[in-house]
């Protein structure tokens, strides 16, 4: 956007880590440098509203459709331009989650924080610039491709995870359950392979995540309650 006959680039990050964030302010001041020469703002805002260009830094297992809601964006254009207002870039530690996450039509670009700076730089360059070069995107052309959604996690598999968050161990969450210890364990396996995360460490930083907090760990109450009342699981919440 243009101000005072310069041309300004408000950000904001997604993130705690000052490190990353002033690397990235670093290669965005250079790339401007280079496009506008001194004829440029860059500012940091906290406001998503505000915003021409948003850094979130996500958890392993964490997806697109962890923070939009899928359902209003197919149906609904004023939530879709909305969400497509704003370039959005999403960083992960590691390059697997990088390669392998679903692509999202709110999300211009995937970075990892292993990517070397040169091919970060490169990557930055055509994330920004991309809409002056080829113009706006057609916001009503826009859909969700190949996406098959959520991670489609079975309702036992949900309450696994809650009770996960809430510190259980799994022989605590197979007496809670009324399953063996070993079903509980087979369980785990199946929701990091539908996450494709593959090491332990990553699914703790994924059972954080606020999709787990908020969507996953009050069905643990639920799953008391229904034991109770001696009801199955299809008439959980």
């Amino acid at each position: 956007m243009k101000e005072n006959n310069k041309t300004s680039l408000n950000i904001k990050f997604e993130t705690d880590n000052n490190y990353f964030s002033t690397g990235v302010l670093h290669l965005i001041s250079e790339l401007f440098h280079d496009e506008f020469k001194h004829h440029f703002n860059i500012n940091i805002v906290s406001e998503s509203t505000s915003a021409d260009l948003i850094f979130s830094i996500r958890s392993p297992g964490e997806k697109a459709f962890d923070w939009v809601d899928c359902h209003y964006f197919k149906n609904s254009n004023d939530y879709k331009f909305e969400q497509l207002r704003t370039k959005r870039i999403t960083i992960y530690n590691h390059k697997q989650y990088q390669k392998n996450t679903i692509k999202c039509p709110v999300e211009n670009g995937i970075l990892s924080l292993q990517d070397p700076i040169i091919i970060m730089r490169q990557k930055l360059q055509k994330i920004i610039f991309d809409g002056e070069q080829h113009g706006p995107p057609d916001f009503q052309n826009i859909n969700c491709g190949k996406c098959i959604g959520e991670h489609n996690l079975s309702i036992k598999e949900k309450i696994i995870s809650g009770y996960l968050y809430k510190g259980f161990c799994t022989t605590e969450i197979a007496n809670k359950m009324r399953v063996s210890s070993k079903l509980i364990c087979n369980y785990r396996r199946a929701i990091k392979q539908k996450l494709d995360i593959r090491n332990h460490s990553d699914f703790i930083l994924w059972l954080k995540t606020r999709t787990v907090s908020e969507n996953y760990s009050y069905l643990t109450d639920c799953d008391e309650d229904q034991k109770k009342n001696n009801s199955d699981y299809s008439s959980l919440c």
